[in-house]
């Protein structure tokens, strides 16, 4: 299923792991310490891992054509944190600046090739051509996160889908089915620093359990049409969705596949992690929980997309979804306008003086 592969892979227990495998791989194989990854990406919570991955506030973020390496949460070395350049997704300009200041040190560029930590968010058409042009010229590796990706949107994941080959990549989540598996792979080339050169181990990576789930997994994924139900049945929550927002009157905007979407009440459809901002996020979340209580359980963060898998491929899930989120909508409208109305009159209060009595 991974045509682009014809190298090796190793075994690790957890998407966190494979990535602090694959970087490692990519620093022994080039012999260089920097790693660029995108601003709002989320790979895994090692210390290389967590720059620049889920503030609140934008400015943190730093200048928008130069953004600085924000360390998420204590505890990482400043001198760990100097070795992660971040970037800014979508935005080849800024990537170039980069390279172009950096470029003899770096090792490589690590990407979700579909932005998961905030909603699914689409590369423009070329980006990916163009980064992975980009590495080649400076001699850097390309590292496909595909955590979220692998198995999912594609048999091939996004390697597959976009056309675009790396020199490695790391899997996780679906390729076990639910089951503590992952593993991190690579050309022949790049992997050949393994085991001599560069360390790579784990007291559980490729325990039997896992390593059978993983092998019945991409077994059923490649001998069936799994991945064409969980694709209609995302196109089929989506047009439920957009029927009911647009009932409403609400600006929203669709991210990602119908295997990993978001849903966003915005105008404009987002870019980059910064746009996550110009959202209505408070709405999303309420309208999130609100499905938690009536039985549908998205992540309750509005920068994470909606995930699906084969076993909602069943009779009214779709319009079950639909009509959860019709109910958890309408009372999160009804919640706010409440709130508002109780501004008002409170503002109408405080206008009164000492009356006593409001305006």
């Amino acid at each position: 299923m991974l045509s682009w592969l014809t190298g090796k892979a190793g075994m690790t227990v957890s998407g966190t792991e494979a990535t602090m495998h694959a970087m490692r791989v990519a620093r022994g194989y080039t012999g260089r310490s920097k790693i660029v990854k995108f601003e709002g990406q989320y790979h895994g919570v090692h210390d290389y891992a967590l720059i620049s991955v889920t503030p609140n506030d934008m400015s943190e973020l730093g200048d928008e054509d130069n953004p600085v390496a924000l360390a998420w949460g204590r505890g990482i070395p400043e001198a760990v944190s100097k070795t992660v350049v971040p970037a800014r997704f979508n935005r080849l300009d800024v990537l170039r600046r980069i390279f172009e200041r950096d470029g003899d040190d770096i090792a490589a560029v690590i990407v979700e090739p579909i932005l998961g930590n905030a909603q699914a968010i689409l590369p423009r058409e070329g980006f990916h051509e163009e980064m992975r042009a980009l590495t080649k010229e400076f001699g850097s590796l390309l590292i496909f996160d595909e955590v979220k990706t692998g198995f999912r949107i594609a048999k091939g994941g996004s390697a597959e889908y976009f056309g675009i080959t790396p020199d490695l990549a790391t899997y996780a989540k679906a390729i076990g089915n639910g089951y503590p598996a992952a593993c991190f792979a690579g050309t022949d080339e790049v992997m050949s620093v393994l085991p001599d050169h560069v360390s790579h181990g784990g007291t559980y990576a490729g325990n039997r359990v896992a390593a059978a789930a993983m092998v019945a997994t991409l077994r059923i994924l490649r001998d069936t049409d799994a991945l064409g139900k969980i694709h209609q049945v995302g196109r089929e929550v989506q047009a439920g969705l957009s029927e009911v927002i647009s009932e409403r009157g609400l600006p929203y905007v669709f991210t990602g596949h119908p295997a990993m979407f978001g849903i966003m009440f915005a105008e404009q459809a987002p870019t980059e992690y910064r746009d996550w901002a110009n959202s209505d996020h408070d709405l999303y979340d309420a309208v999130a929980m609100g499905m938690h209580a009536r039985g549908a359980m998205p992540e309750p963060d509005s920068r994470e997309p909606w995930f699906f898998c084969e076993a909602h491929a069943r009779e009214d899930v779709a319009d079950r979804i639909v009509s959860i989120f019709a109910d958890s909508l309408d009372a999160a409208l009804e919640e706010r306008a409440r709130g508002e109305s109780h501004h008002v009159g409170a503002a109408q209060w405080s206008m009164a003086g000492d009356k006593g009595t409001p305006t």
